[in-house]
């Protein structure tokens, strides 16, 4: 800058240095012309002299004239190009002298004109390029060819954890980090096809595809890319679209899907199979009850082995209900923090002295409305998958506490609610889970157990009874990290009820022989069976295919029909619609239900009232007999 500036001071004080050599010059040449005028007129030839002198007066005219209206406007239009040539200088050129000299300062004051024209245009257009790029909300970084980063803008910045001054420092491979071959030859096609095909196309697409943060975190992201040249070399620009969040959400959504269509399936598989069982179980009661003396030992063994079986796979499919939300229940509202204070006793015996329970249960959390059995399920079977975790001991914390699910929350859980819910949060210190098993977890039948230890249905049947209660549950894990389940509850306003003061009624006597009962059940067998048990109890039966037929039927009798008992899903009429129509006509009538699968009704969830009749088959001949008993004797006050 300082020389430059000396050169201009310099080219400045030319024009004055010029005219005082010129003066001294003319002086000089006066004397010169003096002196041959002197020597002349000495020599005597005075016409000779005029000349002489009248010439080389002409002569210094000439040049005088010449210095002053060329050499002074060209020394003046050079030192203006030389003050103007920085970039955006003012055009102001002199356009004095000569004519030639006059146009040459004109054209060049439009050439700087137009110079400095474009310049503003480059300038303006690197500074939208520059809004752009520090303005915009998706990561873009500006690379070399060799894959060193350049630049990077602040949303970069902010996604990777690194500064831009840190970035600059980085190669391609320190950010990208491929999960599996495919990305890896994914990303290597995008560079050849940048770096090799000059002709291909203008935008490269790819991903989604891993890359590493800062902490070492992995984030999943779409990448476009394209070529640009700078300082005349080609380099690359790069745009991500962080997909993690979207990715989390479509695995959710598979899986919710899979999970559904697997719970359509088990609860189809379990209603027939009830069915089945309840033939099987009360065949064999039956049959040890009125053949029992005449049985030899080894047959009554035989016959306490179906029951017995048969007892164990009822419960498997009372587990397979309760996955697929089919599983029925009349809730009441639950502290949930009292309920497993009463369970911390059976959670210890459960756990074992090698793992250490601490809970956080404080007074006051929302009520929820469910089946306190439920809960039991639920705390049990996390505790008993906690528990094969830590093999060598731990810990268990559980924890409960209000909690209010917003809009954030609600768009990340498929089926979950904006409202008020108790969460519910049970973790260990066991040996952890890997993506794949957690992908996995709540899938019917699945298990990292060895064969013979576990059937696969305890966190099913915690999935199935959480979400048919509306709420959500996930998990939390990391090998060697441990576990940490959570579950959301959705709170109910209606208040706790206390246990009553007084011992409850003695269970009434059968009321045999005096009483017609509507048998509604689409199981052939089974609806003979109950024919059977009934007719010989004493009772009138009616029986009846389905809920058309039963309508009919019931239509038609001349006398009274004290008692309905229907099943819950049937075709063409479902048994709670048959029960309304019938008691529209008769509202004096009873009605117990039966229930193999009880929930799902046209595309919906039929949640029975609390203190509805139910029967959950497979029941036995006793409890059939004991319930309708009780309802004809007023036991039960509520019908549906």
């Amino acid at each position: 800058m300082g020389t430059d500036s000396r050169v201009n001071r310099k080219r400045e004080g030319w024009p004055l240095t010029g005219y005082f050599v010129g003066l001294a010059a003319l002086r000089l040449v006066t004397a010169l012309v003096a002196a041959t005028y002197l020597w002349l007129q000495s020599s005597g030839d005075v016409r000779t002299t005029a000349i002489t002198v009248t010439g080389v007066a002409v002569l210094l005219a000439g040049m005088w004239l010449v210095y002053r209206k060329v050499a002074l406007p060209i020394d003046a239009l050079s030192n203006a190009v030389h003050s103007s040539r920085a970039i955006g200088a003012a055009a102001n050129m002199p356009v004095a002298g000569p004519r030639e000299v006059a146009r040459l300062g004109q054209e060049i004051n439009e050439l700087i004109e137009s110079l400095n024209g474009q310049w503003a245009e480059r300038q303006a257009v690197q500074e939208r390029y520059s809004r752009l790029f520090d303005g915009s909300p998706l990561p873009m970084a500006l690379t070399d060819t060799a894959g060193d980063f350049i630049d990077v803008n602040e949303a970069a910045a902010r996604t990777f954890g690194y500064t831009r001054d840190e970035f600059r420092s980085l190669k391609g491979g320190d950010v990208f980090a491929p999960a599996n071959e495919a990305e890896r030859s994914e990303l290597m096609s995008v560079r050849s096809r940048l770096e090799h095909d000059p002709l291909g196309p203008a935008y490269v697409h790819y991903g989604p595809v891993s890359l590493r943060k800062k902490d070492g975190s992995i984030v999943r992201a779409r990448g476009t890319t394209y070529r640009v040249e700078l300082d005349g070399k080609p380099a690359w620009v790069g745009v991500l679209e962080d997909v993690t969040r979207q990715e989390k959400l479509e695995r959710q959504m598979k899986q919710a899907e899979r999970l559904e269509a697997i719970g359509q399936l088990a609860g189809g598989i379990s209603h027939d199979f009830n069915n089945l069982l309840a033939v099987i179980l009360t065949s064999a009661a039956s049959l040890k009850a009125g053949a029992g003396a005449q049985l030899a030992d080894a047959e009554v063994r035989d016959v306490e082995r179906i029951n017995k079986a048969a007892q164990s796979a009822a419960r498997l499919t009372r587990q397979l209900l309760a996955f697929a939300r089919r599983e029925p229940y009349t809730g009441t509202p639950v502290d949930v923090s009292a309920q497993i204070r009463d369970l911390t006793d059976l959670l210890r015996r459960t756990l074992g002295s090698h793992i250490v329970l601490t809970a956080d249960l404080p007074d006051g959390v929302w009520p929820v409305r469910m089946d306190p059995g439920q809960l039991e399920q639920v705390i049990i079977n996390l505790a008993v998958n906690a528990r094969d975790a830590m093999g060598k001991g731990g810990r268990l914390a559980v924890t409960v506490e209000n909690f209010d699910v917003d809009e954030g929350m609600v768009a990340g859980k498929p089926g979950l609610k904006v409202g008020r819910y108790i969460r519910l949060q049970v973790s260990d210190s066991g040996i952890g889970m890997d993506r794949n098993t957690l992908d996995h977890l709540f899938e019917p039948f699945f298990t990292t157990k060895p064969a013979g230890h576990g059937t696969g249905l305890g966190l099913a049947t915690v999935y199935g009874i959480v979400k048919q209660l509306g709420g959500d549950v996930s998990a939390y894990s990391e090998p060697g990290m441990g576990t940490t389940f959570t579950i959301l509850l959705p709170a109910t306003e209606a208040p706790v009820e206390t246990a009553p003061a007084d011992p409850p009624p003695p269970r009434p006597k059968a009321m045999a022989g005096d009483a017609t009962i509507l048998v509604v059940e689409d199981y052939a067998d089974l609806r003979e069976l109950f024919q059977e048990i009934l007719t010989g109890a004493g009772y009138r039966v009616i029986p009846a295919p389905d809920g058309a037929v039963g309508l009919e039927l019931a239509r038609a009798h001349r006398g009274e029909i004290d008692l309905l008992l229907t099943d819950v899903v049937m075709p063409n009429m479902l048994g709670p619609d048959l029960a309304h129509r019938l008691r529209d006509e008769n509202p004096g009538l009873k009605v117990i239900f039966m229930s193999g699968h009880a929930q799902p009704v046209l595309g919906g969830a039929v949640a029975l009232e609390p203190g509805t009749p139910l029967l959950q088959k497979p029941f036995m001949e006793a409890e059939l007999l004991t319930m309708i008993s009780e309802v004809l004797a007023g036991a039960h006050a509520l019908t549906p």
